[in-house]
């Protein structure tokens, strides 16, 4: 357009003086809802709980570090006992509970700062297996019957909000007969901190959101510790080395826990009641620790017992080798008193007795003892017999 052109037009506006006017079109804002009373309300009440402060402020009232269990549990940090399956954590968190509600030092170790009510909620099932585990426990610690433990053998669906509700008022105290807990462990919580929601225990951002559910909803409402017993992954294998949080199972339970205590057997289990354990503690307050501990809770069809063993690992193989040797020794004196017994009626056997004791001098072994019972043709079958079964 050329600049007179232009020019032309833009003066015979001005000269007709037309007022503006605001456009008819419909804006975009004028759909967004104007907030109501209530829903100002709500965001104002959710601004207080973010309970913002100053750096000042923090620097200068910092928050104290509150132990429950000396160098080991600290008040209000969300914690995990992990371990791989049939790994004891179940008889370690039950052992944690009735230390802390009677005040008996942990494992019989690690002295109870704070003791206080814990409630135990199950799901491995067993309620006879458990009772009679606790009990064990409770006679070795020497605690009367009435301590502040509560068990539950039905877990629940942290990914519903009704049930993480009624957790809250379980744990305030709202219910009769129980008042305020101050510890909650969850057994197995891998089962129950995504249940009754659509998070995949593989899905990090799913997990971690049902996880900052019940942080929320449960533990800063509380202020209850929580402890989850969870599963370590598939086919690890027994190892002196300690584990780690990524060796636990799923997605999200590493980023969420504050603090941990983490097992795994050193050996295969030998079924003579005795478990022999590696145990990591660590938190973010800066406690760590790492243990090798022997567990005793009776051999298999007796009664339950309960001992706790805390041993080095020069310790462990000295009685690893002890009761090799003892049975060795044990085989080694039935096979010599089967030769002897033979030597002492060669007569009968049709051989010297100088023959038969040659074969129980000093450096007698077992292949020895087999060749020489070949080499003498023996006629007594009964006698033969006797030392087979010996040397077997």
């Amino acid at each position: 357009i050329p600049d007179a052109v232009l020019w032309d037009s833009i003066q015979a506006a001005i000269d007709r003086e037309e007022p503006w006017q605001p456009s008819q079109e419909k804006c975009e804002t004028d759909n967004v809802p104007k907030p109501n009373s209530e829903l100002v309300d709500q965001i104002d009440r959710r601004i207080e709980q973010f309970e913002i402060q100053t750096l000042a402020d923090v620097l200068k009232d910092p928050k104290p570090v509150e132990y429950i269990v000396d160098r080991v549990l600290v008040a209000g940090q969300n914690a995990v006992i992990g371990a791989p399956k049939k790994s004891m954590k179940t008889h370690i968190s039950m052992d944690l509970a009735i230390s802390i509600a009677s005040g008996t030092p942990f494992l019989g170790e690690f002295e109870i700062l704070r003791p206080g009510p814990v409630l135990f909620m199950t799901g491995e099932g067993g309620g006879g297996t458990i009772a009679k585990t606790l009990d064990a426990m409770m006679s070795a610690k020497e605690c009367p019957h009435d301590i502040p433990v509560f068990i539950s053998e039905k877990l629940p669906k942290l990914g519903k909000h009704v049930d993480r509700a009624a957790l809250v008022k379980i744990v305030k105290g709202e219910i009769e007969r129980i008042g305020k807990i101050d510890v909650l462990i969850i057994d197995p919580g891998y089962a129950s901190a995504t249940s009754g929601s659509n998070a995949h225990a593989g899905d990090l951002d799913s997990t971690g959101r049902a996880l900052m559910d019940v942080s929320d909803e449960v533990i800063a409402t509380t202020g209850v510790t929580l402890i989850f017993n969870w599963h370590a992954k598939k086919n690890l294998k027994p190892t002196k080395e300690s584990l780690d949080l990524d060796d636990l199972q799923g997605a999200g339970i590493a980023e969420w826990v504050r603090q941990l205590i983490l097992i795994n057997r050193r050996g295969t289990y030998e079924s003579n009641g005795w478990h022999n354990l590696n145990m990591k503690i660590g938190g973010s307050a800066g406690h760590a620790s790492e243990h090798i501990v022997s567990l005793f809770e009776g051999k298999p069809g007796e009664r339950k017992q309960w001992e706790v063993r805390f041993e080095t690992p020069e310790e462990i193989e000295r009685r690893k080798t002890e009761r090799e040797d003892a049975v060795v020794e044990k085989k080694d004196m039935a096979a010599r008193a089967a030769v002897t017994h033979l030597a002492e009626t060669s007569a009968e056997l049709g051989f010297t007795t100088s023959e038969a004791r040659c074969a129980i001098k000093d450096d007698f072994k077992k292949k020895d003892s087999r060749q020489y019972l070949e080499a003498t043709k023996m006629r007594s079958e009964e006698h033969t017999s006797e030392l087979q079964s010996h040397l077997n």
